[in-house]
């Protein structure tokens, strides 16, 4: 009876050991979470997390979190967005870093907002104009692709003779969503001023 009890505690022990690396085995199969040096803060709980980038973007709060891949320039940092990874406790956004951004936090902080409301006051008419004489332009995306680039520059979109332009930081999505449609129903790109 004693080694009936031995053999099956043996085959329990032996059981649990493998089920335990196989657990084991499918973490090191999971693709490894970005580390804390790799992510910049952007928002608390219920703000507008403004990103640099289209990114993926970080929710959540004692290293519980859920994470989406935002393309546009903000992104409200909430349960009703992310869901809630962490029940009862504050939670805040961050967004993946990429390897040539450089935390410029005063400056990112009102990109965005500051190079729209410059671009507001801008005349359509002037838009429209012929730029020869003001440097040369440079296709960087075609419409809905990434204008992918480092540090400040004016980023034009559009097509025949009617762009809108405005100012961004490390790149930009090209597409109506971004911009507006300066010329409807044609095929757009955007262009970077050398």
């Amino acid at each position: 009876m004693v080694l009936a009890m031995t053999a099956l505690l043996s085959n329990k022990i032996s059981l649990i050991a493998g089920l335990s690396a196989f657990v084991a085995s499918l973490y090191a199969l999971a693709p490894a979470p970005a580390e804390a040096a790799q992510l910049q803060r952007c928002a608390g709980e219920n703000e507008t997390c403004r990103l640099p980038y289209p990114t993926e973007v970080i929710y959540g709060a004692n290293g519980r979190g859920t994470s989406q891949f935002i393309d546009g320039p903000n992104v409200r940092c909430s349960n009703q967005v992310f869901g809630d990874p962490a029940p009862g406790a504050r939670k805040s956004c961050s967004f993946v870093v990429r390897d040539r951004y450089e935390d410029r936090r005063d400056d990112r902080r009102n990109d965005w907002r500051d190079d729209r409301r410059d671009d507001r006051r801008n005349d359509w008419r002037d838009n429209r104009r012929d730029d020869r004489g003001r440097g040369d332009w440079q296709q960087c995306a075609k419409e809905n692709g990434f204008c992918d680039f480092y540090g400040r520059k004016v980023v034009r979109y559009g097509a025949k003779g009617r762009f809108v332009e405005r100012v961004f930081r490390d790149g930009v999505r090209c597409d109506n969503r971004t911009f507006g449609d300066p010329a409807r129903g044609q095929g757009k790109a955007c262009y970077v001023q050398n």
